[in-house]
């Protein structure tokens, strides 16, 4: 009897790890010119040739250097998961005689049925408009950047592109785009956490990133970010923020889609994707 049980208890043991084994759930190459997964929301959003670089000849376009785009991919799969990882491949580039960058990139989990839909462009980033989301952004644009006016002058003073959280639920009191940035995270919005990369670690015109966008159901959000060019792999697996949300503002509370942002304005930027993976329940960084 002994015997029988120990063997039953490993069954059981055996039986749980597997169900809390990680699935991927989107897997897309897009330097293969695959978009197998995703909807691509208008004629803008396509893969492109990404000129000297033979580890990714190709990449999904969202952005390129001209005004007022908006580029924004949903995944076919809508599903309410208890966590994540969403991990993209991704470089922003800018013709600096342009001038200063904008506006950003952002990574989301949003309530979306209609999949022509898409928020607002320049700092809205194809993001905020919509009802429901939670999302990592990188933004590019000074003027939504840290620190002061001053801190912000010139587009290279370190203080301009930042990492965030973004997180909008209409059935939460107050929330509106703003209150986060306020510091008050009971009401979700904008720039929740908002950080500067690490030192060294150039965004724009510097080469390709791997962002891990670790969603917990605790509201955890923690990002980590691996240098994949010659001229960024000394960050490997970085964790570049971590911000803890309120528990009601149910971040994973719904059944969404994932979806790749960016946006231009006034300002440019090109932002190419080589690869995106989704994962759940989450994984380690990768």
């Amino acid at each position: 009897m002994g015997k029988a049980t120990t063997l039953f208890a490993m069954a059981l043991t055996l039986s749980a790890a597997s169900v809390c084994q990680a699935a991927t759930l989107v897997n897309t190459d897009f330097t293969k010119g695959d978009t197998k997964g995703w909807v691509l929301t208008s004629d803008q959003v396509k893969v492109v040739d990404v000129a000297g670089d033979t580890a990714r000849p190709k990449a999904l376009s969202l952005a390129s250097d001209e005004g007022s785009q908006t580029g924004v991919a949903w995944t076919e799969l809508k599903q309410q998961v208890p966590s994540f990882s969403f991990i993209a491949d991704v470089q922003i580039r800018h013709d600096d005689s342009l001038g200063c960058p904008a506006d950003g990139f952002a990574m989301s989990f949003a309530n979306v049925d209609d999949t022509s839909q898409v928020g607002g462009g320049g700092g809205s980033m194809g993001l905020f408009g919509l009802d429901q989301f939670t999302a990592f952004e990188v933004n590019t644009w000074r003027d939504q950047g840290a620190g002061s006016e001053d801190d912000r002058a010139a587009c290279t003073s370190g203080k301009n592109e930042t990492f965030a959280i973004d997180v909008i639920n209409p059935n939460v009191e107050d929330n509106a785009r703003t209150p986060g940035s306020n510091g008050d995270l009971k009401k979700g919005g904008a720039k929740i956490g908002q950080v500067v990369p690490p030192s060294g670690m150039k965004i724009v015109n510097g080469g390709f990133y791997r962002y891990q966008w670790n969603a917990a159901d605790d509201g955890t959000m923690t990002v980590y970010a691996t240098g994949l060019s010659a001229s960024n792999k000394q960050f490997q697996k970085v964790k570049v923020l971590e911000a803890k949300l309120d528990p009601a503002l149910k971040p994973l509370g719904f059944a969404g889609r994932w979806g790749l942002h960016a946006a231009t304005g006034g300002a440019y930027q090109i932002t190419e994707v080589a690869t995106a993976r989704i994962d759940s329940p989450m994984i380690e960084p990768q």
